[in-house]
């Protein structure tokens, strides 16, 4: 008798309450769910366990770090690899649990369907937008970077064709102090480049609204065309500061 696979997913989180209330009922078809947060000051260990969650409190030690805390806390077969804001549709959770019967592949990757203060992006590079985010056990470890964190080494990779549904940012204000943050993780990678100040905000734009067909979506499009080009434009500007 062939023993079915099982599923867990990691989450990290830190002051996540609004966000695991509406992800974490949608991951009643996992086996197990695995939260790590670090210095919640709201709700957020209360929300997960009333979910029947596993949570465990660690210092905030990086990202990658993090993520693979909370991989390593898990017992499962299969992991899925989600951040707080990430919800499963009842489609993708059908098309998950089909897939990790296959000896086939290693790993899948999931499209993302993202949203801007409950608006969803479809064009502009934003969608389709894969990220490797199932993978067997075996597999599960995520490469050690500052940011944009990510699983490397698996060579059998499928692709799964429901969205995951990323509320990505709530607000104006929630998207310029995330871009401030991760601007800060991202601007020591490189030397700074005047070229890259003066053209690559540029080209950023055209390629998003122009190329990627950005200007489908409408005002946000426009929006988020500009957002992406401030943070390459502040990415460099930090990287010319701290030479000063």
């Amino acid at each position: 008798m062939t023993t079915k696979p099982t599923l867990s997913v990691a989450i990290i989180a830190s002051n996540e309450e609004k966000n695991l209330a509406r992800s974490l009922p949608a991951l009643n078809f996992a086996d197990e769910i695995v939260v790590i947060e670090n210095d919640s000051t709201d709700q957020t260990v209360t929300v997960a366990k009333n979910h029947q969650a596993k949570v465990f409190s660690e210092p905030w030690h990086g990202y990658a770090t993090q993520r693979n805390l909370s991989i390593e806390r898990t017992t499962g077969d299969w992991i899925l690899i989600l951040d707080a804001d990430e919800v499963i549709s009842p489609a993708l959770a059908a098309e998950i649990t089909a897939a990790i019967q296959t000896d086939q592949f290693d790993g899948f990757e999931l499209p993302y369907k993202n949203f801007i203060a409950g608006q969803a992006l479809q064009h502009g590079g934003w969608s389709p937008d894969y990220h490797l985010r199932l993978v067997r056990r075996s597999f599960a470890h995520i490469k050690d970077k500052a940011i944009h964190e990510e699983i490397v080494g698996v060579t059998r990779v499928g692709r799964l064709k429901n969205p995951v549904l990323h509320y990505t940012y709530h607000s104006l204000a929630d998207w310029v102090a995330k871009a401030n943050r991760y601007t800060e993780l991202e601007a020591p990678k490189k030397p700074f480049s005047l070229a890259r100040l003066l053209f690559k905000p540029l080209a950023s734009f055209l390629r998003s609204y122009i190329w990627w067909s950005g200007w489908r979506d409408g005002t946000l499009g426009l929006i988020a065309s500009g957002m992406g080009a401030y943070y390459v434009f502040l990415t460099e500007a930090k990287r010319w500061l701290a030479k000063h």
